[in-house]
């Protein structure tokens, strides 16, 4: 026969046993993949970005606050009605002969579902908004092949625009983007160049 303590134990038990299976989480687990690969370019690889929530101008940042409790608000420098958010980089290089890859990835934290967090305007130098739909998702980080775009470009020099990401602003919140360029240059060294994502 069981004693009090012994049935208490096997309570207790069970109780742990059960939280434990409603509160452990699967992480999702992505494979990395390869996106490009050369043989060899006499070229490199660059990779520009930006964020697209800054902090608020109404809370300065103090310099002893958390990250975390900073109240993030949209950057939108482009001066378009059309976009409610919008960054840019820049990418300098003198003696580009072309861009042979090119891939653009942005993703949030947190992303309402409207807009479609899978959807960005995006926008070449010298160009305009172009409407873009991720070509993957990789556990919310979304990628675009944008290699047809910028190898048209005599010169790739110069400021590549991300608008509309969909994210929320506010405590705990971050969202950016990045654009991978693989450039010819005679004027480097020959390399064999490959780039990978994954989770």
């Amino acid at each position: 026969m069981k004693t009090d303590y012994q049935t208490k134990f096997l309570r207790l038990s069970f109780i742990v046993l059960l939280l434990t299976v409603f509160s452990v989480h699967s992480q999702t687990t992505v494979p990395f993949v390869k996106r490009y690969e050369t043989s060899g370019i006499n070229g490199d690889l660059t990779i520009i970005g930006n964020s697209i929530l800054g902090e608020s101008v109404d809370t300065p940042y103090n310099g002893d606050m958390q990250n975390n409790f900073i109240d993030m608000v949209f950057i939108d420098i482009d001066s378009d009605a059309s976009t409610f958010n919008s960054s840019s980089a820049n990418f300098t290089t003198s003696n580009c002969n072309r861009v042979v890859y090119a891939g653009l990835y942005w993703g949030a934290i947190a992303a309402p579902s409207t807009p479609l967090p899978e959807e960005v305007k995006f926008k070449i130098p010298g160009g305009s908004y172009q409407n873009l739909t991720a070509d993957a998702n990789i556990d919310r980080i979304f990628y675009k092949d944008v290699t047809s775009l910028l190898s048209t470009l005599n010169n790739p020099s110069g400021e590549y625009f991300v608008a509309n990401v969909s994210t929320t602003e506010g405590v705990n919140s971050s969202a950016g983007w990045s654009l991978v360029i693989v450039y010819e240059d005679p004027t480097e060294s020959r390399k064999y160049i490959s780039t990978f994502d994954g989770f």
